[in-house]
């Protein structure tokens, strides 16, 4: 069994808006920035049978927009969705298989490494 969880109370990308036909009133890179506060969690199994391994898991996300004045995604884009910047949960399953193959763990010189 295994788990993990994630918390970060602010994260940012730059969005310059959708496409290349974004107009540039302003050249400031913070102008662009966007601010998420985003959690996950995922529980799982996982067995290992010889050089396999299968993988199950279940996940959930939340994700929400912090709506800074004064900035691209408040002003430009999204100025009328008020919506936008309530919080959206995400849940969902994962199904791995990994096949690893090396001739030494810790020096190796020969690898097949499968993931999907």
């Amino acid at each position: 069994m295994f788990w993990s969880a994630n918390y970060d109370a602010v994260r940012w990308a730059n969005f310059f808006g959708l496409g290349n036909e974004t107009s540039l009133t302003d050249y400031s890179k913070d102008y662009f920035r966007l601010r998420t506060i985003e959690w996950l969690a995922n529980v799982g199994v996982s067995r290992q049978l010889g050089k396999s391994t299968f993988a199950i898991s279940g996940f959930f996300q939340s994700v929400k927009i912090i709506a800074d004045t004064g900035k691209y995604l408040t002003k430009v884009f999204l100025p009328l969705e008020n919506d936008a910047f309530e919080p959206n949960d995400y849940a969902g399953a994962l199904l791995n298989y990994t096949y690893l193959e090396l001739n030494d763990f810790d020096l190796t010189d020969k690898r097949h490494y499968f993931l999907g």
